[in-house]
């Protein structure tokens, strides 16, 4: 893919298959795989995502996790 493919991230669950989405939306999505909410954290700070798909069970984590890093540059 080129550099201007949009990025999308995934971050599976008991509802995403990131093998399904990745047949679906290759074509369109340069796609990244983050296998939990941690290592999505890190992925997300090198910024330029058009998306992230996540399971809702993977989704507070993650938000939480983000929450805590913007706390942190706060201080």
């Amino acid at each position: 893919m080129d550099g201007n493919t949009p990025r999308l991230l995934v971050i599976p669950g008991p509802q995403v298959d990131p093998e399904s989405i990745e047949a679906r939306l290759s074509e369109t999505f340069a796609i990244e795989v983050a296998d939990d909410p941690d290592a999505a954290i890190e992925t997300l700070r090198s910024g330029g995502f058009a998306a992230v798909l996540a399971d809702s069970a993977a989704f507070h984590p993650l938000q939480t996790g983000m929450s805590a890093d913007r706390a942190a540059l706060a201080l």
